[in-house]
């Protein structure tokens, strides 16, 4: 037998989102999708270990034959900002092997019967194993299988199990997705891929602000923030770099950087801003627009938008795997600033309503191809707060999130429109309504969520008792009145109320955090009664 030399590949590549590999270009086949742009403003395709696979990917597109084995991060399976990533890496490979090691602790997972799940190494991303194969004439085949368990039983399979032994399952990838997991879309999956989607309503969007130092730039309260900023922009670097635990310099943030960013704006209080940062939370920011200074990636194009005039945004995001139900809304309203992690960690979006000039003029914030349809569609002209109002209903009716919920998971939502213009003005009427609720404009009086008891207002140990309905912050004080429901509702990624009082932990609230926790639970109680609501007319609506 003649013998032929075998292109290898194989390894372990780091996994860092924020790669300091120069590689101008090299992942450029990955963004794009069916011969089209990806369209993605913001994704991970930067990640090292994703410039490893395309660098081996190169290496394999000049020669006939060869195999590629890597350890990394699983994430390329299936985030939809990798789908021009997998649809390419098929058109060069002929079969495609992955063991996905699962042990994501970012998405909570557990194995399928809820048993523990351990990640092979001590990271907080899932890992898979993948052999990528180039051989003429072999069948082209997408494999997959899962394992799932304890560190040592994965250890264990690994060690003695092989390519052959596996039990694989045979995926078929299709456009648009090309998801590298089981995936049984069909006919819902092609409906609700008919379904308008937002970057298809608004012309504008962008991520939330990422500051990198969130410790150091946003805080409760505005006095201590200046105070703390106008000490650190005095200190020579490496104090300040100790002093407030920054860490080592980044590509995006800098220590000299950030203090000639406030030295140069003269910590001028004006530029203190609101900044919703997590559900019902508004914190305060100081906001510099440079692109290299003080905050990482300010999103000043968008963010303008919701300081040069009244105005409100849809916040959304579309990486929900860790939740394993359809409790849970997947979109906020805001009238501020908007921090990257507003409704889940690793990303949002805003939508801002209208689009400011620079001579605040405003317009809105809708393609022309989309108000050219839904003129069509209703025979008349409904204003942004109209549609507003409607595509936030949808996004609070429960039968729409349970349905679709695999969908909402993975991806930016997408909105059903109703047929009939009588069920769209009612359906945006109540959206309209718990609009108002959630910027706190109107506030419910339910009753419910009073503050009680004697003691110095410190977040110690929070509790909840379903049985007498309290919410005790310490052994002597609570919000009295706490349905179950409230106490459990979640917004993205977050728990509402445990998420605003843990990040309070050994803090004395003040009076206006006080009065926002009574207002929360009424605000929730509200939200539910009103999706109550909104389903009885979105499910007679038959979408």
């Amino acid at each position: 037998m003649k013998e032929k030399d075998i292109l290898v590949i194989v390894g372990n590549p780091p996994y860092s989102a924020v790669s300091r590999n120069d590689t101008p270009g090299l992942i450029n086949a990955y963004k794009e999708i069916d011969g089209k742009p990806l369209n993605e403003r913001k994704h991970w395709l930067n990640d090292d270990y994703v410039k490893f696979i395309r660098f081996a990917q190169e290496k394999m597109d000049k020669v006939e034959e060869g195999i590629v084995g890597v350890i990394t991060n699983h994430g390329f399976l299936d985030n939809p900002t990798f789908r021009g990533m997998r649809q390419s890496l098929m058109k060069t490979f002929a079969q495609i092997y992955t063991l996905n090691l699962h042990g994501s602790v970012t998405k909570r997972e557990k194995g399928p019967n809820g048993s523990t799940d351990e990640n092979v190494f001590d990271i907080k991303q899932g890992v898979c194993i993948t052999f990528f194969v180039k051989k003429k004439g072999l069948d082209p085949k997408i494999c997959y299988a899962d394992l799932w368990g304890k560190r040592d039983e994965k250890f264990r399979f690994c060690h003695n199990e092989t390519i052959k032994s596996i039990e694989w399952k045979e995926l078929h990838p299709t456009s648009p997705q090309y998801y590298f997991i089981p995936w049984e879309g069909g006919e819902k999956e092609d409906r609700y891929q008919s379904y308008c989607s937002l970057k298809g309503i608004f012309k504008e969007t962008s991520g939330g602000v990422v500051t990198s130092r969130d410790s150091l730039t946003i805080d409760f309260e505005e006095n201590v923030l200046i105070s703390r900023l106008r000490d650190f922009a005095s200190l020579p670097i490496e104090t300040a770099r100790e002093k407030y635990k920054l860490g080592k310099d980044s590509r995006d943030w800098k220590v000299s950087f950030a203090q000639k960013s406030l030295q140069d704006a003269k910590l001028s209080p004006e530029n203190v801003k609101n900044i919703h940062y997590r559900p019902f939370d508004i914190r305060k920011i100081y906001y510099t627009h440079r692109s290299s200074g003080f905050i990482s990636y300010p999103r000043y194009n968008i963010m303008y938008h919701m300081l040069a005039g009244e105005n409100v945004g849809l916040c959304a995001a579309r990486d929900f795997r860790a939740v394993d139900s359809g409790q849970f809304s997947v979109g906020l309203i805001t009238s501020h600033l908007v921090e990257g992690n507003l409704l889940t960690m690793g990303g949002g979006s805003l939508f801002p309503l209208y689009l400011y000039s620079s001579h605040l003029q405003k317009q809105e914030n809708i393609t022309p191809a989309f108000r050219q349809w839904i003129d069509d569609h209703y025979g008349r002209a409904y204003t942004p707060e109209e549609i507003l109002g409607y595509i936030y209903a949808v996004l609070h009716s429960p039968d729409y999130r349970v349905r679709y919920l695999e969908f909402l998971k993975r991806d930016f939502p997408r909105i059903p429109f109703v047929d009939d213009h009588h069920s769209f003005e009612q359906l945006s009427l109540l959206g309209s309504e718990l609009i108002q609720t959630h910027l706190m404009k109107d506030i419910p009086s339910l009753g419910l969520g009073n503050y009680c008891g004697q003691g110095n207002h410190t977040v110690e140990k929070m509790f909840y008792s379903s049985d007498d309905g309290k919410l005790s912050i310490n052994p002597t004080q609570y919000f009295s009145d706490v349905k179950k429901d409230v106490w459990e509702f979640r917004i993205g990624g977050y728990q509402v109320l445990s998420k605003y009082l843990k990040s309070r932990k050994g803090r004395q609230l003040s009076q206006d955090e006080i009065t926002n926790v009574e207002n929360v639970v009424n605000i929730l109680a509200f939200t539910i009664q009103q999706m109550k609501k909104i389903d009885a007319i979105y499910q007679k609506a038959s979408l």
